[in-house]
């Protein structure tokens, strides 16, 4: 996978890519009052849940509901939206929260996820519950913009790579991982 010339070889490297992006980091922390190691850090393990719930529905559905969803939603204006979490917050957060609505199924995984984040982290769970969608909003709008720098051949093709982050040909293993450490 391809970010701005970047390529992506596993989720790892697709975590790292966004938790690096300085705008959209400096933002969050600002936005929510916390230092940059801790926003790093929630970051990450919140794009591990989402990415622990897109390839749950992958797996049970394929994934023709994502790219449907990447082609015909707006995530990448969503993402653009993000870089400054305060004036588009409500929209941010309305969009992430629908998109959550499709990755996790429904509210009462969002609040594991943020209680398991919150005891690793000593970070309030409303805080993460609130850094939720804006992550989700981030995923998918960095996932849009790859579908469309590689087209939906392409994109298909590789989107079962970038998720088998240890490259053993099946990502469940790393499904399994990645949910285990958040708890």
């Amino acid at each position: 996978m391809y970010f701005k010339g970047l390529e992506m070889q596993n989720f790892h490297e697709f975590v790292n890519y966004a938790a690096h992006r300085p705008e959209m980091m400096r933002a969050l922390a600002g936005q929510f009052g916390l230092d940059q190691k801790q926003t790093d850090t929630i970051t990450q393990m919140l794009m591990s849940a989402i990415a622990g719930g897109l390839l749950t529905n992958i797996q049970r559905e394929g994934a023709e509901p994502l790219i449907d969803a990447l082609e015909n939603g707006k995530h990448e204006k969503l993402l653009e939206k993000t870089k400054t979490p305060g004036e588009n917050l409500f929209n941010v957060l309305q969009e992430g929260n629908g998109i959550l609505g499709h990755i996790l199924g429904n509210k009462d995984v969002s609040r594991q996820v943020a209680g398991a984040i919150e005891q690793k982290t000593n970070v309030e769970a409303q805080i993460i519950k609130t850094m939720l969608p804006i992550i989700a909003a981030v995923v998918m709008g960095l996932l849009a913009q790859n579908h469309r720098k590689q087209g939906a051949e392409e994109f298909s093709g590789n989107l079962m790579s970038l998720i088998d982050m240890n490259r053993d040909g099946s990502p469940i293993d790393d499904i399994v991982r990645l949910v285990g450490a958040l708890k």
